[in-house]
């Protein structure tokens, strides 16, 4: 990200008391939020394919969910 010197980077938030959600947005050298066109969609496509760490056990599994509310923000 721009403010860290030009590296990706990652912006994580937590919500919910008694199911929550951890929100992880991922951005690109540029500071640009990753969309499926640049670079979500190949990240999508390794988890599929089994070829990302697999959990510690199943309790620690989770989704991944696009927001498409993220792209129509300015």
């Amino acid at each position: 990200m721009n403010g860290a010197g030009g590296i990706p980077g990652a912006w994580l938030t937590g919500s919910g008391d008694h199911a929550p959600t951890i929100t992880v947005t991922l951005y690109d050298a540029a500071g640009d939020p990753l969309t499926e066109t640049t670079g979500l969609a190949e990240i999508r496509s390794l988890i599929a394919d089994d070829r990302v760490p697999i959990p510690v056990n199943d309790a620690a599994r989770g989704s991944i969910e696009y927001d498409h509310a993220e792209e129509a923000s300015p």
